[in-house]
């Protein structure tokens, strides 16, 4: 690792291991309603006022089963299973897979089913099945089996959610899905995930990569929906796909020609000049539509470039070093040990200052993607 950001990274690293999560593993347990908090307030206190998004149950057991797997702590894996019994308590729907929220005491509150939360459930299984856990891959297999039995879309993928409306089709769950493919499919020998993910990959190149971008938006038979919708692109996703085309060529053995194509992208029209900060929108020509950024798009650029230049990539090395001190002097820097700016203006203006337990996943991968 180049001198220029191999300092940075580690001031990464530590300020997550070290220092960050062994607050969140004391303070986001909700020893009153059961699992876990929804976030940590700007105080780093427990709050669920809104309840308990599945998907956020599903990353903070991923978190907790990660540090454990890195040998970071004893104490990570109990809190794993912690979340993981919660979860078996009182988010499955008993007409298959999983709840979408619960309140905050635990109670069912949003019934249906959502990919989103389903993929997240069978990501959060291969970290707690390489942790040790032998139910994880049960609870694995029959998600995706009620995924293949009842959501499966006639055109391809899934169906974004069992409910009335299901909304417009969308690449962001699928995209999680393939991560979720991808961690089993590093964890385990049984095949059919290795098929699900060449599945969602050939999803990308036939569907989502349009015209040099990825569009975030689809009609039922997999168009760009018509008007601005389907113009609009997220830079924090380009980034997210360039991390999950490299780790599927660990696989296959081939690195995908758009990887390339979108890196060229969203380094022109994604990231701020001024800061080095990752916007939250930009419409497909490369407009720029939110200036705003959240924490979560820049954690993916670091992991995005360190995959680049851990494939060879001199360019990535400059860029990467960048990110990490943008990203330590607006999202970091100043705050309390244990906290982050979530999600700012243009001009570093706080928007949000509470820390959402959804973070915490994404800050785990960076760091773990900078760790020796």
């Amino acid at each position: 690792m180049p001198q220029q950001f191999s300092k940075a990274a580690a001031r990464f690293v530590s300020w997550y291991f070290d220092r960050t999560l062994p607050i969140w593993s004391d303070r986001i347990i909700d020893t009153a309603g059961g699992g876990f908090h929804e976030a940590l307030d700007s105080d780093l206190t427990g709050t669920s006022i809104n309840g308990k998004r599945i998907m956020v149950q599903a990353r903070l057991c991923f978190t907790f089963a990660h540090a454990s797997c890195l040998g970071k702590g004893a104490k990570y894996l109990p809190l794993a299973k912690r979340g993981l019994e919660f979860l078996l308590s009182s988010a499955q729907n008993p007409e298959g897979g999983w709840r979408h929220r619960l309140t905050p005491d635990g109670a069912p509150c949003i019934n249906h089913q959502e990919l989103y939360d389903q993929a997240f459930i069978i990501f959060a299984a291969a970290w707690l099945h390489r942790a040790g856990i032998k139910e994880a891959r049960e609870i694995a297999m029959s998600t995706q089996d009620f995924l293949d039995a009842e959501m499966s879309h006639p055109e391809g993928g899934f169906i974004e959610a069992l409910k009335s409306d299901p909304g417009p089709r969308r690449q962001n769950p699928h995209m999680h899905l393939l991560e979720a493919y991808l961690a089993w499919s590093q964890f385990s020998d049984d095949r059919i995930w290795r098929d699900k993910a060449a599945e969602i990959i050939d999803l990308f190149e036939r569907v989502f990569f349009v015209d040099g971008t990825l569009r975030e938006y689809f009609t039922d038979d997999w168009r760009p929906i018509p008007g601005d919708l389907g113009n609009i692109t997220e830079p924090g996703h380009h980034f997210e796909w360039i991390w999950l085309l490299h780790q599927f060529a660990k696989i296959n053995g081939n690195l995908s020609p758009r990887t390339d194509e979108l890196l060229s992208f969203v380094d022109s029209f994604g990231v701020d000049p001024s800061t080095g900060g990752v916007f939250d929108e930009v419409a497909a020509d490369g407009a720029l539509l939110i200036t705003k950024r959240r924490l979560w798009p820049q954690t993916e650029a670091i992991k995005a470039y360190h995959a680049c230049y851990a494939a060879g990539s001199q360019n990535a090395s400059s860029r990467l070093d960048a990110m990490l001190e943008s990203i330590w002097l607006q999202h970091f820097k100043g705050e309390m040990i244990g906290g982050w700016r979530e999600h700012i203006g243009q001009r570093g203006e706080l928007i949000r200052s509470d820390n959402p337990g959804s973070s915490l996943y994404h800050i785990a991968m960076a760091a773990a993607e900078l760790s020796p």
